[in-house]
């Protein structure tokens, strides 16, 4: 997930009653910074947007742009 999605998605948020703390290694720099930013709680405290509340047309319209400017 990116910044700009979840911000795009605020209307989603909810809050998570026990938050997730692990390393994820996998992830690429950007998705990294912000899972720092959400374990932190530099936007909100236990901030949780599910990623099913994201609209496919949303995900295939970042993927186009991915693959395209690639």
């Amino acid at each position: 997930m990116d910044l700009y999605t979840l911000f795009e998605f605020k209307t989603f948020w909810g809050e998570e009653d026990k938050q997730t703390l692990w390393e994820l290694p996998r992830l690429s720099a950007e998705e990294s910074a912000l899972y720092d930013d959400l374990r932190e709680n530099r936007i909100r405290k236990n901030l949780r947007l599910e990623q099913e509340r994201i609209s496919f047309g949303w995900v295939e319209s970042v993927l186009h742009q991915k693959i395209t400017s690639s």
